[in-house]
C-alpha cells in the first residue's frame, strides 16, 4: 500500500543523492529521471527558525533553510521492506 514506511528524507538522505559532478539538476539523471532543478524538502526543521525547514536544490547541489509555508517538492523515501 502507499502508507507502508513512505517519509521525507532526512537532509544528509537527500543530499547523499546528489552529484556535485552535474548541475541543473545535479543528480545522476539515469537514476534519477525527471528530477527537477528546484528545492526538495527535508525532515528536518531548522533549529533557528522552528517555522523553516531545510531543502535541498538540486540546482547545485545545496541546502538552504525554507518557510514551511512555501512550496517545495519532495521525494519520499521508503523505511524497511
Amino acid at each position: 500500500g502507499y502508507n507502508s514506511g513512505w517519509r521525507l528524507p532526512t537532509g544528509n538522505e537527500l543530499l547523499s543523492i546528489v552529484h556535485f559532478d552535474a548541475s541543473a539538476p545535479s543528480i545522476d539523471v539515469n537514476y534519477f529521471p525527471g528530477t527537477s532543478s528546484s528545492a526538495y524538502w527535508t525532515s528536518d526543521t531548522y533549529a533557528p527558525i522552528p517555522s523553516s525547514a531545510w531543502g535541498v536544490s538540486f540546482f547545485q547541489g545545496h541546502t538552504d533553510p525554507y518557510a514551511k509555508a512555501s512550496s517545495a517538492r519532495v521525494r519520499l523515501v521508503r523505511s524497511g521492506p
